[in-house]
């Protein structure tokens, strides 16, 4: 009995559809091939490398696969078709590419996230309660602040809960 094969992506829906690598060597166009070997994808014209990254660098696959269709190397389709991609996934990075170029596949698009509950004197009455041992759930009791509010800003590092040994007692 063959053994089984791997499961297929599925092709449609919003899920992220990561691309995959040939690993052997496949055409993109008529001049450019593609092969995956240790864990980096390397891209040939004819036998000479052009460019490789690693298989989970997906910035740098955006970008490359991207600057090909663009340049005319290789038809969207060909990416599509060698890689498991959907197709709005390639338009949508071709557009990037065009209207913004390839640094923009390598910046954070997320924007600074300024805190708006925790600031200025309710941060320090928080961490008042917090230095005097108490539950973020016995301070949302006590401020209004929610306790989960209190936690992501420990786990920020913007609150810090005490230490057990560093409590002084007084004599």
């Amino acid at each position: 009995m063959p053994p089984p094969s791997p499961p297929q992506p599925p092709l449609t829906g919003r899920q992220l559809h990561l691309p995959i690598f040939p690993a052997e060597s496949q055409m993109l166009g008529e001049r450019l091939a593609v092969v995956e070997r240790d864990g980096v994808v390397w891209y040939f014209h004819y036998d000479m490398p052009v460019f490789s990254h690693a298989a989970d660098d997906l910035a740098s696959f955006r970008m490359f696969t991207s600057s090909l269709c663009d340049k005319g190397q290789c038809k969207l389709v060909d990416v599509e078709r060698a890689f498991s991609v959907t197709a709005i996934s390639v338009k949508r990075a071709l557009k990037q590419y065009r209207a913004h170029g390839a640094k923009s596949f390598f910046v954070s698009r997320r924007p600074t996230v300024v805190p708006r509950v925790l600031k200025g004197e309710l941060l320090q009455q928080v961490q008042a309660l917090l230095d005097a041992d108490h539950p973020p759930r016995a301070i949302e009791d006590r401020l209004g602040v929610k306790a989960d509010t209190i936690r992501n800003a420990i786990e920020d590092g913007r609150l810090h809960r005490p230490k057990k040994g560093d409590q002084t007692t007084s004599p």
